[in-house]
């Protein structure tokens, strides 16, 4: 289902408008004769899927742009007691059928040539129309942004993960990073979290979809480089782990260790038999003896020196593993919470003390909920070395989790519709990633066989200042925003798509004043007066200006007030040839340099 329009009442600073959310209609309320006008744009052309829509809402700041998000997003989640009036109409795809929904006075429809159906929606519980979509039908998707946490997240406990058939979003984004397993958790930093999921008065308990969630992401680990055949590699990490829910990466680590070794056994002219690695592997299946195997393979690395570049991991993992021991004899009293227990990482021991001594706090809550809570932690490597979250830019981590977040939700209830609703998407992003961003979303949804599933439709509306993004799409996915209202600042023989950037600034985000920085007009305007008003109080010199006049980029500009300048102080042909040719001198030093 296709959100087409959108009539907003009263809400905040939107008052009385309508704004248009799909490149296949035009649609136009006259409040005056209450009448509601739908028509087909007969020049639409298709650039999307049939089944995507793709919207971008710019403007000035202050102009409205979140306020129409935060409107949307209440209306959503079916909210409607915190706003005004309003109507919507969506188009089911499956038979061209128009939804139309309200909230308020009755809306007449007018006849136009476009032929289609129109069905009306006044109750949003309403399932006894079979025709009708209802209307919590379609899931509804927040961006959280990771700095200011703009909105409430539509689940009270926000999961974010990357399985393994993820895993081609590689190749979408960045050939440089190989994504192990990646979990972001969103935490609460205080015990409002907790009370927050309380079923009764005197238990804390995770609801049972959160749980779920949880386990998910356990399900699909595996190492780099781990064997692709049905070896007893692969048999222990599916039997032991996947079925479980407990895939470590402290497990899965040393079964890497042991195919690596098992692998190189013989250049390294190493005494191990294929029995020998079956006792390795079997220790680890059986994770009770884990202790055990963890000092057996301890006294192997030492001894094969060839090794020791595994060692220092294993050392740091040997006693993470120890430290888990430690923390269930001496905090959790359960046994099977303590067997529980060892399947989790948890390699922030200060973390691990902070919440041990604030126990007092959550008293009540079940040991595995205390660990879910504080100690699920991401992170991802490349095939070389480890790359930790934290060590990437806040513009990685954006587009990153960007992905990792869309992927996650498109993997969330498949068979339903999905309008994604981002505020600023491309919020910390280098240029580069901007310009790169919507062809990774449409990969994104390619890859994951969104793309022409007649089934459900995916409708993505974000905010952005980025002219690139704007690039990327026709003007009729540009919602335009200027005092509250809707506008049309591209005349018809006009397009956003494949603009260059100076006409979408100039243009689309109503820079009327031009696209120079202030700072340098106001010098440039200095030089211009003082070489062209005799009663100019400016301070410059004509040194001054000469050098100001040089720094200037634009060449046509820079030449036409160099040749004011040449007039003013009368420079001769001789000094106008010499800095002619230290301009020619430099330009051809900057050539060689970029063909070296």
């Amino acid at each position: 289902m296709e959100l087409v329009y959108l009539w907003v009442e009263d809400y905040k600073n939107i008052k009385k408008q309508g704004f248009n959310f799909s490149p296949r209609f035009k649609c136009e309320y006259d409040e005056e004769k209450n009448e509601l006008a739908i028509d087909e744009n007969k020049d639409y052309v298709s650039i999307f899927p049939e089944n995507i829509n793709i919207t971008a809402i710019v403007g000035e700041n202050g102009v409205g742009k979140t306020s129409l998000l935060k409107f949307l997003i209440q209306i959503l989640n079916n909210r409607h007691y915190m706003v005004n009036d309003f109507f919507a109409i969506y188009m089911e795809n499956i038979s061209n059928k128009i939804v139309f929904y309200k909230q308020g006075k009755n809306i007449n429809i007018k006849k136009n040539k476009y032929k289609f159906e129109i069905f009306w929606d006044n109750d949003l519980e309403s399932n006894w129309v079979n025709y009708n979509y209802k209307y919590e039908e379609i899931s509804s998707i927040i961006h959280k942004h990771s700095i200011f946490n703009r909105y409430g997240s539509l689940n009270t406990f926000k999961h974010i993960h990357i399985l393994n058939k993820y895993k081609n979003i590689l190749s979408i984004i960045n050939d440089k990073y190989y994504f192990n397993t990646l979990q972001v958790v969103i935490k609460e930093k205080d015990t409002s979290f907790i009370k927050e999921h309380m079923i009764d008065g005197e238990n804390y308990y995770f609801k049972k979809e959160i749980q779920e969630l949880l386990y998910k992401f356990l399900e699909d680990f595996k190492c780099p480089n781990q064997p692709q055949n049905t070896n007893d590699i692969n048999r222990i990490s599916k039997q032991n782990v996947l079925i479980k829910k407990e895939r470590l990466m402290e497990y899965n680590t040393l079964l890497f260790f042991i195919h690596f070794i098992q692998l190189n056994k013989d250049e390294y002219s190493l005494d191990l038999d294929d029995d020998h690695i079956e006792d390795w592997i079997n220790s680890i299946k059986d994770y009770k003896n884990i202790y055990d195997f963890l000092d057996t393979f301890e006294n192997f690395l030492l001894k094969n020196e060839q090794f020791n570049i595994f060692y220092n991991i294993f050392n740091e993992l040997y006693g993470n593993i120890k430290y888990l021991k430690d923390i269930q004899n001496n905090f959790i009293k359960d046994e099977d919470k303590k067997e529980y227990l060892l399947n989790y990482s948890l390699d922030d021991k200060k973390k691990i003390d902070e919440v041990i001594s604030n126990t007092q706090y959550i008293t009540g809550l079940s040991s595995e909920e205390v660990f879910y809570c504080n100690f699920i932690e991401y992170r991802f490597m490349n095939l070389e070395k480890n790359i930790f979250f934290d060590d990437l830019s806040d513009g990685e981590k954006n587009i990153l989790l960007i992905c990792i977040d869309f992927l996650h939700q498109l993997d969330l209830e498949k068979e339903k519709n999905k309008i994604f609703v981002f505020d600023e998407i491309d919020n910390s992003l280098h240029p580069f990633w901007k310009k790169e961003l919507l062809n990774i979303i449409m990969k994104l949804l390619k890859e994951f066989k969104v793309i022409n599933n007649h089934n459900k439709t995916t409708n993505i509306i974000f905010t952005t200042h980025s002219p690139f993004l704007i690039s990327d799409l026709p003007k009729e996915n540009v919602l335009f925003l200027e005092k509250g209202k809707q506008v049309y600042p591209f005349e018809d023989n006009q397009q956003t798509f494949g603009a260059n950037i100076h006409t979408l600034l100039s243009h689309g985000f109503f820079m009327k004043d031009g696209l120079m920085g202030e700072f340098a007009k106001d010098k440039i305007n200095e030089v211009y007066e003082y070489l062209t008003n005799s009663n100019t109080q400016s301070k410059l010199t004509q040194k001054d200006a000469q050098n100001i006049i040089k720094l200037i980029g634009e060449p046509i500009l820079k030449k036409e007030l160099q040749s004011i300048f040449d007039k003013k102080f009368q420079v001769d042909d001789i000094d106008k040839k010499i800095r002619e040719h230290e301009e020619a001198i430099k330009k051809l030093k900057s050539q060689r340099n970029n063909n070296d």
